[in-house]
């Protein structure tokens, strides 16, 4: 799927895979949760935007490990970086200056709201969701970076500040699993999306990694305040989605469909071009504006690994 656009990538079947994704089925647990810790996980950005010292490369030039240039020494430079070889070739004083390295804190924002309760094959979109969100803790973690995270359930918001630790990214996974397992098919009794830009806001101001997993589903009341964070965040968007929301069945018949409460019947004959359109519009939508914002955007499929 690499150098298609997004919706393009999402509209295209998915490569095949022996294994397929790791967690299956309605529910994601906190032991399959912790369980991912030893498997591979997802790359994430290299680049920070901070001060503090860390395991990631920064724009910023100064003491650290890897040489970045010898230039001709200015008044201020620390004296004990003089490269004295180029200064006895050029007969006037050089300077080694270092890519320093900066610490990248790591934000998850994984949603577990209604919405993501649904799939067709394989796994609902909550726990592909839940899976990506448990990767990217561990890899982050494993690359010596603080993890914290949000996680949006139906009637709750939970945040976790960014700390480097195992201990930290298991009570992060808990409420993961805790947010997964208490979907149902009921209607939700509370909204805990309006909390959302606040709790960003105050999280992460800048110089974060901000990983936002979601189905990005009539999302527009938190998007704007989202995207305004990637001006001062490396921000990256893991849009899952269900290859049943990207496709209807090629079978000329009409479908009953139920989400336990109510039920509706469709001719899929008559509406599965339309309804394709409507899907390719809304992941353009949302590429356009990740386009816009400078935000990394990758599709996965519910029947997908994760890369």
């Amino acid at each position: 799927m690499r150098g298609a656009s997004p919706a393009a990538a999402a509209t295209e079947t998915g490569p095949a895979f022996a294994d397929g994704p790791a967690l299956k089925g309605v529910y994601a647990s906190l032991e399959e949760l912790l369980a991912l810790r030893h498997l591979r996980a997802p790359a994430l950005p290299r680049r920070a935007k901070g001060r503090r010292v860390g395991m990631h490369e920064s724009r910023r030039k100064g003491r650290g490990i890897d040489l970045d240039e010898v230039r001709e020494y200015q008044p201020g430079d620390d004296a004990r970086y003089i490269d004295w070889r180029v200064t006895a070739r050029k007969a006037h004083a050089h300077i080694r200056v270092f890519r320093e390295e900066r610490e990248l804190p790591t934000l998850i924002v994984v949603d577990q709201t209604r919405s993501m309760f649904f799939g067709s094959v394989t796994r609902l979109k909550s726990v592909a969701a839940a899976e990506v969100a448990a990767r990217t803790a561990w890899r982050a973690l494993q690359a010596g970076d603080r993890v914290g995270g949000v996680v949006i359930g139906e009637t709750e918001l939970v945040a976790f500040r960014p700390h480097r630790s195992s201990v930290a990214v298991g009570r992060f996974l808990a409420a993961v699993a805790k947010a997964n397992q208490a979907l149902s098919p009921a209607r939700a009794t509370a909204n805990s999306l309006g909390r959302l830009p606040e709790t960003l806001a105050r999280l992460a101001p800048a110089n974060q990694r901000i990983v936002v997993i979601s189905d990005f589903a009539a999302r527009e009341d938190w998007l704007d305040a989202v995207t305004a964070l990637a001006s001062r965040n490396a921000t990256s968007f893991v849009a899952i989605f269900d290859p049943l929301e990207r496709r209807l069945p090629s079978v000329r018949r009409a479908f009953n469909v139920s989400d336990g409460v109510r039920r509706v019947r469709f001719d899929a004959s008559l509406s599965a071009a339309d309804y394709e359109r409507r899907f390719v519009h809304r992941v353009d939508l949302l590429a356009a504006r990740c386009r816009d914002a400078g935000i990394d955007l990758t599709t996965v499929a519910t029947n997908d690994p994760i890369p």
